[in-house]
Formats: structure tokens, sequence, C-alpha cells
């Protein structure tokens, strides 16, 4: 799983924190630490799995397994990556 794909995943829990009608999307400040986004994760999949939709739940676990073996600095590395990727100006 490359740095994309994590992104496209990990961006919706970004998003409902942080309102899309907000021009300013700035993860790193929301501090959204490695453990709170595991638990996101992890209720996905619970969700994923309640309602059927067997053919997510495999990216969302292998990305679980990603972020549980990021370093601190690692992770740190991706949320950066994450708010240049979606950060935008007025």
């Amino acid at each position: 799983m490359n740095n994309e794909d994590l992104m496209i995943i990990v961006s919706e829990y970004f998003l409902e924190e942080f309102p899309s009608d907000n021009p300013k999307f700035m993860p790193g400040k929301l501090g959204m630490d490695k453990r709170t986004l595991l638990i996101q994760i992890k209720k996905t999949i619970s969700e994923l799995k309640e309602n059927g939709i067997e053919e997510l739940v495999n990216n969302y676990e292998e990305a679980l397994n990603v972020f549980k073996n990021m370093k601190p600095l690692e992770y740190e590395e991706f949320l950066t990556s994450l708010e240049s990727a979606f950060t935008f100006d007025k």
C-alpha cells in the first residue's frame, strides 16, 4: 500500500474533523494522533463488516497494519504530506 492509498483511506477522518466548507485543511493542526487514527480505522472496519461491505475491509485492515508499524517520525512525515496534499488557500 503506497502513501497515496493511505491518504485516500484516512483523509475522510480529517475531513470529518475539518469540514470541506472551510478552505483551510491542516491535519497536523488537528491533533489527530496515531492512537486516535487507529481507533477510527478499527471503527470503520467494524462498520464495513456490519454493513456487508467486505470488499473495502481488506484495504482498511492493510492501512491499519501500516499505521500500527509506523514509527512516530514516519507518522509525522505522513501527516505533513497529507497536509500538503489537502491544504487550500482562499
